[in-house]
């Protein structure tokens, strides 16, 4: 071989070699920076990844390829809030899979990123335009396929989201129609699958007075988990909560009671039967017996509900008037103790126990505050005239 030959093999090992060190030092980086920020140090980890984007821009075969880099500086601005950057490092990654040609999945997920980026930063104009990408991507790959329905409905989910946050509940409704439509497509009828998009689609149904839709929509809900193995009592709350407020809208007061009730208890059997959401459940059975004629029962409700408030506000002075005792108030701790027996009802059966436990309270600090017998002046005198 000559020696010019041998020179050029040379050179050209020399550049290989750069180029090997230089690829090695930008995935060395990105690795320390992935590594950062699993261990939460944001800020070390941006930097990382900052200085993999610049050795990387300056390299000629990982410029053409620097998606890796960005995705985890996208990810590392959103958890540190600067979202702005995020966007802008999302949309180069998203724009380095395109000059690829790539059209899936993968691309799907980054255009969802995107959107979501775009409602925190409340763009959602934009949010919504990557979000219509992302589903004419969906129809274009897997529309007839169990995998498809799911990830359009998924879609229409997020979209609802744009929608309620903008104050559109017509909008919000129809999309999330569309997402329990596709989710029945994959899942069936009475599927646990179907209770997000129910229980959020019964909601904006109210917002709007669409009591009728509603009511169709809370009994799809309650039926599902009463049929679903491994839910609890307390899993039915938002579906009768629901269901007895549309069947009240729509004075079918025949059917609402029963839901109430059941409301009511299942409160009760959750979180016992002197918490304050009871009392907020007593609150809403007490107007809807007011709102009909000839029904006494609300005000028994309604002295219920404040029952159980009384013995809960009772309870925390009770608590802050210990408190104080211990550092040495006496005096504010028997103001609480006072304060809290003019909550509570003499003729209250469950005030009777904290009653008497304030009552012995004070009790208990009137004999430590009562001074002791002090010797008469004459007494002294008398003892020492002895000695």
């Amino acid at each position: 071989m000559g020696r010019f030959a041998v020179q050029g093999v040379m050179r050209l090992v020399r550049v290989l070699t750069c180029l090997v060190a230089g690829l090695a030092s930008g995935q060395e980086l990105l690795e320390q920076g992935r590594a950062s920020y699993l261990k939460g140090e944001y800020a070390r980890s941006a930097e990382l990844l900052g200085k993999a984007l610049t050795d990387c821009e300056q390299d000629a075969v990982c410029k053409e390829n620097p998606y890796e880099i960005l995705k985890a500086l996208s990810r590392t601005m959103g958890v540190m809030g600067r979202l702005a950057e995020a966007e802008e490092f999302l949309q180069r990654a998203i724009e380095v899979r395109e000059s690829r040609g790539e059209t899936g999945a993968e691309l799907a997920d980054d255009l969802t990123e995107w959107a979501m980026l775009c409602r925190k930063q409340k763009k959602y104009e934009r949010g919504l335009e990557r979000l219509h990408r992302v589903m004419s991507l969906q129809h274009r790959k897997a529309y007839d396929s169990l995998e498809g329905h799911a990830a359009l409905a998924d879609t229409f989910s997020r979209m609802a989201l744009f929608h309620v946050d903008q104050e559109q509940p017509d909008l919000a409704a129809n999309a999330l129609g569309m997402a329990v439509e596709f989710r029945k497509r994959v899942h069936g009828e009475n599927h646990v699958a179907l209770l997000p998009e129910l229980d959020r689609l019964g909601t904006v149904l109210i917002a709007k007075q669409r009591y009728e839709d509603g009511e169709r929509v809370f009994r799809h809900s309650l039926r599902i988990k009463e049929q679903s193995m491994g839910l609890s009592e307390a899993d039915l709350i938002s579906s009768l909560d629901g269901l007895g407020y549309v069947l009240f809208g729509q004075k079918k007061y025949a059917e609402a009671e029963p839901v109430y009730l059941r409301l009511l208890s299942v409160w009760k059997d959750s979180v016992g039967k002197e918490h304050p959401m009871v009392s907020m459940i007593l609150d809403k059975l007490a107007l809807f017996y007011r709102e009909q004629e000839g029904r006494q029962e609300g005000e028994a409700a309604s002295a219920e509900a404040n029952s159980i408030r009384a013995l809960f506000f009772a309870t925390g002075l009770r608590r802050e008037a210990g408190v104080l005792r211990g550092r040495g108030d006496r005096e504010g701790a028997a103001k609480l103790y006072k304060d809290a027996l003019q909550v509570l009802s003499v003729d209250r059966a469950e005030h009777a126990e904290l009653k008497t436990q304030l009552e012995n309270h004070l009790r208990q600090m009137r004999v430590a505050e009562r001074p002791s017998p002090k010797k008469s002046v004459k007494g002294v005198a008398a003892k020492k005239a002895e000695e």
